[in-house]
């Protein structure tokens, strides 16, 4: 069974992530939803909740009130 890993926050730091574990297939999400999209390698999610909601372990690469406040 392969951990499951979500990403919140595409942004410069959260997309490097996403890249190295493009192995995992991780679940993306941003706030702007085609910034996730153009990051390739895992599944983009509607909805920070949707990322999150079945992932063993959650990144968080947020910057700012706004954005921790949208996730």
């Amino acid at each position: 069974m392969s951990t499951r890993v979500a990403i919140l926050g595409t942004g410069r730091m959260g997309s490097a992530i996403a890249r190295r574990l493009a192995g995992l297939e991780p679940v993306l999400w941003n706030r702007t939803r085609s910034r996730a999209e153009e990051v390739g390698g895992g599944r983009v999610a509607a909805t920070a909740a949707d990322a999150a909601r079945d992932a063993d372990v959650v990144i968080v690469s947020l910057t700012g009130g706004d954005a921790v406040r949208a996730a």
